[in-house]
């Protein structure tokens, strides 16, 4: 079957970019129903977001996002695994977060437009979907449950910044205040 394949898309070249966009249509359809950004959307609704996402890959090591750039794209784990990270004022580098399959990063900077506040590597090789700012925009500002998730996100991952850092220290007596 993979030899009458590849001499279709041989004699048909345009065979092969209408299976690509057919593979990553469905893949970022799987991708999306299950990323906690995007699960709460209605099939459609996801078929309308798919078309502004493009792949990526890192091999194993790479720095995929660094701390202080700009932010000018949000990323969901295809495939792979990966390490935010930052460095106390000492130099340590200090892990944040261990992100999978379905999870994203980088949206810090498109919330609050400030320079990225980690740095993000790629544990093994990964697969990511990337949205840059534009288009994310254009998502939140039509889709709003997008922006609601992003913000708790925002404050979960800046507070374990900090913590990580010794800034807050987990106050049980704070927790049962209301």
């Amino acid at each position: 079957m993979k030899e009458d394949l590849e001499k279709i898309i041989q004699e048909f070249p345009s065979v092969s970019k209408v299976l690509f966009k057919f593979y990553k249509e469905r893949v970022l359809e799987n991708l999306l129903a299950f990323s906690a950004l995007f699960q709460p959307f209605s099939v459609e609704e996801r078929k309308k977001v798919v078309d502004k996402f493009t792949m990526e890959k890192f091999p194993s090591g790479a720095l995929v996002l660094e701390e202080g750039a700009a932010g000018d794209c949000l990323y969901i784990i295809k495939k792979g695994e990966v390490e935010a990270f930052t460095e106390s004022p000492r130099g340590e580098i200090l892990t944040l977060a261990r992100l999978k399959e379905g999870d994203f990063f980088g949206e810090i900077s498109l919330l609050t437009g400030r320079p990225r506040t980690a740095s993000v590597k790629a544990l093994r090789p990964v697969e990511l979907a990337r949205l840059n700012k534009k288009d994310f925009d254009q998502i939140a500002a039509h889709l709003p449950p997008v922006t609601k998730t992003l913000e708790e996100s925002l404050h979960l991952r800046l507070a374990n910044k900090l913590k990580a850092l010794g800034v807050l220290q987990d106050n049980p007596a704070k927790g049962a205040m209301v």
